[in-house]
């Protein structure tokens, strides 16, 4: 009988990095992979390693060498070979070793297929959260990812004891903050969706490329420079975010940028928190207000508005001495950075994930947060029902 082809995966995230895994996984995946190693100029017999040994090698593709890798091998329980080519983390590296190993017979299948085989889960909370570490986008997150079965199971461990003895209100409102913390335990995991709004020239784009930490967006003195939203990847105290630069919002005749504008306004629908940019060295007038509102109701009543003032390196106008009292706001210049860190605090304030809090053990995933919502229910009702309460836990702890 043949054997199955091998199967390879880049485990590590899609995303920039100092590393990137790709594991090979097979009955005769050392078959596919010696072709391909070198060490200074002799072939590579990865048969006659010892298991879970690392040795430094040169990936190569024909006479061309993709990148230098650190490679191990070994077997795993159901005695197929596992080899781990651990590279540079650059996408177009991890691209040309992935074809390569497809040119040799490898199957490459998404990082999921392969968890069964090569990660064994001591539990089904952990089985459960494997998945999301591979899409982890900080290390922050990745950490807390890893260690989040475990403190789940002793959070739910004492709402369950408070079920079972103490007064039912007590255990509903410890479940009230679990699906609290579930909502931040989203935001962790998918990442926070903030957008910047305002008018042309505020320096939408500019604040973009300072909470990015790096130039993504055009930047330009002319106003109406962005013509269409565009996302930034970021990352504030290991919190992902992405960052979305829109269209300056004004009065337009111009259907190129209502349009511009009217994508801006849809973008708003999907945010986190929203970001409104206010340039200090204009007037303010009534056109501020009337094009977005003064609240955030363009995205909901429950979509924090953050409103930054910024340019205060530059002379600021009068009428705008006195405003963002009273409300979540900071005055910055994104220009020269001043104030930035400032509204990051806030940033996450807005959320609910200050910077010095730890984050929650919190369910994780739709099947948990409904377990927690059904043992809710049973002690809610006319007659708490504590046996049921009990049940929908212990499904969600595992």
């Amino acid at each position: 009988m043949t054997s199955p082809p091998p199967q390879a995966a880049c485990l590590t995230p899609p995303a920039i990095g100092g590393i990137a895994l790709i594991q090979v996984v097979g009955r005769n995946a050392i078959g596919a992979v010696n072709p391909h190693l070198l060490k200074g100029q002799r072939p590579v017999d990865l048969a006659q390693w010892r298991a879970d040994e690392l040795r430094l090698c040169r990936l190569v593709d024909g006479s061309e060498t993709i990148d230098d890798a650190v490679v191990c091998v070994r077997t795993n329980e159901s005695g197929e070979q596992v080899i781990d080519l651990n590279l540079h983390g650059g996408a177009r590296i991890v691209q040309r070793a992935l074809l390569m190993l497809q040119r040799e017979g490898v199957r490459i299948v998404e990082p999921a297929e392969l968890l069964h085989t090569c990660w064994p889960t001591p539990t089904r909370l952990a089985a459960k959260a494997l998945p999301l570490l591979l899409t982890a986008r900080t290390r922050r997150t990745a950490v807390w990812l890893a260690r989040l079965p475990d403190l789940l199971r002793e959070r739910v461990a004492t709402i369950i004891a408070a079920v079972r003895s103490g007064p039912p209100a007590d255990a509903v409102a410890a479940l009230d903050s679990l699906l609290a913390d579930a909502r931040r335990a989203q935001l962790l995991i998918h990442g926070v969706r903030a957008v910047l709004v305002g008018k042309p020239n505020s320096g939408k784009s500019t604040l973009a490329n300072a909470l990015a930490e790096r130039e993504h967006a055009v930047v330009s003195d002319t106003p109406g420079t962005t013509r269409d939203w565009t996302e930034h990847p970021a990352a504030i105290e290991g919190v992902p975010f992405t960052i979305v630069d829109t269209a300056g919002i004004r009065h337009t005749d111009d259907p190129i940028e209502a349009e511009a504008i009217a994508r801006a306004r849809r973008q708003v629908l999907t945010a986190h928190v929203i970001i409104r940019v206010n340039d200090l060295t204009q007037p303010p007038d009534k056109q501020d207000e009337d094009l977005f509102g003064t609240d955030g109701q363009a995205a909901g009543e429950q979509t924090p508005l953050v409103d930054v003032y910024n340019k205060v390196d530059l002379p600021v106008h009068p009428k705008q001495a006195a405003r963002g009292e009273g409300k979540p706001s900071v005055r910055i210049s994104a220009r020269t950075g001043q104030g930035i860190d400032r509204l990051r605090s806030l940033l996450l304030d807005q959320i609910g994930l200050p910077c010095q809090a730890d984050w929650p053990a919190a369910p994780f995933t739709a099947e948990q947060i409904e377990c927690c919502r059904q043992a809710k229910a049973a002690l809610t009702g006319v007659s708490p029902d504590r046996p049921r309460a009990v049940d929908c836990l212990e499904k969600m702890r595992g």
